[in-house]
């Protein structure tokens, strides 16, 4: 089998629209610029109000991170639990807590609502952990998410072994609000949602420049212009222009991603089988779910002098190790995808001076986090109240910290693999 290049998503869609290009003087409320799962839910939410919205996407609608994650969708933080982000955040931490702790539940919500076929499965997400230190974090954290109002499971060892299939884990943690999608069906279909309620979606029409002109705000493409009161930057960071404070902000994690030939059912029986996922405490970390095809997809970090070749190899023989499958298995597609991550591993919300809102929301919880963000800047842009946000409003983070970060990030894979060989983490 020939190793496609090719993103499992795009390929394995249930449906392909295409939106028209952005031509002449469009006038709206809100002009949302970015159209993947932020993008889109922000423009559902926004029409589902009586707000007349006009949705610009530089490429293909579901392009950029939405098209190429793992299909994970995790309701927790990368870093840290409740009572950090509370401690840091105060109120608007509690609210963000709220937030992302019923996110999961509120994507499946709104895949129901909107009778979205995206191969949904709400069927628990798992964190396991290698060692003493990592088994200590990982039942703090569960206790923490419990406190703050969520339910857990605390497995150990054998269980999470019984229920993964993986051995060698000391014990984990279960979130069972989490799941998996496919995530282009899952953009699309809000896209399209948001469309039957009157949002405007055009794609193929790159911003050149958003000015304030007469009081209304101009989006203009190379073809037409957007005409609007307010305008809001769904690109997860990824801008230049008068907004690249944002870009020089958080650090780009190129990451990678693959999934095999599908997996017969002889060679799988001990593994995941209705919809559930892992990621585990690794530093290199380790992740697996399965598609509906019985495919299994895994990902790792990008490194210096990694290819499509050398990441597919590397994640299949980590498949054929930690799985305990009885061979390697053939890679049939590898992808890559940029993953935005802030100084602080939480989302951030900017407001530049001509009113433009940015909300950056990635950080290696995507889905989950884009959707909840997407309807919570929804609700303030209608409402105008701060104290409903679950974020502070703020400048982009400082760049001089965010620089260096970038400079080691592909050098992190290596520093993982030794920090787990010195845990003494198998």
């Amino acid at each position: 089998m020939s190793l496609k290049r090719n993103i499992l998503w795009r390929e394995t869609a249930e449906i392909a629209p295409t939106f028209p290009i952005l031509s002449g003087d469009v006038k709206a409320d809100v002009a949302v610029i970015g159209c993947g799962i932020m993008g889109a839910v922000t423009a559902l939410t926004l029409a589902s109000r009586g707000v007349s919205v006009i949705v610009i996407e530089g490429q293909r609608v579901a392009e950029g991170a939405s098209s190429r994650p793992g299909g994970f969708v995790v309701p927790t933080f990368t870093f840290g639990g409740p009572s950090d982000v509370i401690k840091a955040l105060g109120d608007t931490g509690a609210r963000l807590v709220q937030m992302t702790g019923s996110a999961a539940n509120r994507v499946f919500d709104l895949i129901r609502e909107q009778d979205i076929s995206c191969d949904a499965k709400q069927s628990g997400w798992y964190q396991p952990a290698h060692g003493p230190d990592s088994w200590r974090r990982v039942q703090q954290v569960a206790r923490d998410w419990e406190r703050a109002g969520f339910p857990v499971e605390v497995l150990d060892g054998e269980q999470t072994y019984r229920r993964s299939g993986v051995p060698g884990y000391v014990g984990s943690w279960m979130v069972r609000q989490g799941g998996t999608l496919q995530p282009v069906d899952y953009t699309v279909g809000l896209a399209r949602s948001a469309e039957r309620l009157g949002a405007q979606i055009f794609e193929g029409s790159a911003v050149r420049s958003i000015e304030r002109h007469n009081g209304k705000l101009v989006v203009a493409s190379k073809q037409g212009r957007a005409l609007v009161n307010q305008a809001i930057l769904c690109t997860n960071g990824r801008s230049s222009g008068p907004y690249a404070d944002l870009e020089r902000s958080i650090i780009p994690m190129k990451i990678w991603q693959c999934a095999t030939a599908p997996i017969p059912e002889a060679q799988r029986a001990h593994l995941f089988k209705h919809g559930e996922c892992l990621s585990d405490t690794r530093s290199n970390l380790f992740t697996y779910r399965f598609d509906r095809d019985w495919r299994l997809i895994t990902g790792t970090v990008d490194a210096w002098g990694m290819t499509a070749e050398i990441a597919a190899g590397l994640m299949a023989r980590r498949l054929r190790k930690h799985l305990s499958l009885p061979q390697v298995p053939a890679i049939e597609f590898v992808w890559s995808g940029v993953a935005s991550v802030t100084r602080s591993r939480l989302p951030q919300l900017s407001v530049f001076d001509d009113g433009v809102i940015a909300p950056v929301a990635c950080n290696g919880r995507g889905i989950a986090m884009s959707t909840a963000l997407g309807e919570a800047i929804a609700q303030y842009v209608t409402s105008e109240r701060t104290s409903d946000l679950p974020l502070p409003i703020t400048r982009p983070e400082g760049a001089s910290s965010a620089l260096v970060q970038k400079l080691f990030a592909p050098l992190y894979p290596y520093y993982g693999v030794i920090r787990d060989w010195a845990a003494g983490r198998p």
